[in-house]
């Protein structure tokens, strides 16, 4: 009797096994069969993909050869005399006025640029004045004057900040 029970225990087990096989095969059966459906549409695009290849290589090229040219040659004939004589008569001429200007400007900065520098330490020299001002007057007798030439000069320093 125990060896009946254990053929049985054994026979059930061995059910199970081929049924979860079974399932599985299933499985992999639809998984085969949703990758040859795949497969066929992506072989259906191969030809597709490849004309657009194939089309984007020659604009690729097109491009590529255009570079070369210069970008007067899709002028009409009044546009391309008039950038000749651009070329000719009026780009020299800028380009000397803008030098001239140029060579003018430069000294002027310069000064500017001096006269900032000069301007700014002035202010220095101001500020420490007005500090030693504040410093001097603080609680002194008889001050109101100084402290109303000290209001002053905080508010000017005040509108000139470094």
């Amino acid at each position: 009797m125990a060896e009946l029970q254990r053929l049985e225990a054994k026979r059930a087990a061995l059910r199970r096994t081929i049924e979860e096989q079974g399932r599985q095969l299933e499985l992999e059966q639809q998984a085969a069969v949703a990758a040859g459906e795949k497969a066929g549409t992506e072989a259906e695009r191969v030809p597709i993909l490849r004309s657009e290849a194939a089309s984007m290589n020659a604009k690729a090229d097109l491009l590529q050869k255009e570079l070369g040219t210069p970008l007067s040659s899709g002028l009409s004939d009044a546009d391309a005399a008039l950038l000749a004589n651009l070329n000719r008569n009026k780009i020299p001429q800028i380009t000397a006025d803008l030098g001239e200007k140029g060579s003018v400007l430069e000294p002027i900065t310069d000064e500017k640029q001096k006269l900032v520098a000069l301007l700014r330490d002035n202010l220095r020299i101001r500020r420490r004045e007005v500090a030693s001002l504040l410093e001097v007057n603080r609680g002194g007798v008889g001050s109101s004057n100084r402290a109303a030439e000290v209001c002053i000069y905080k508010q000017t320093v005040s509108l000139y900040p470094l």
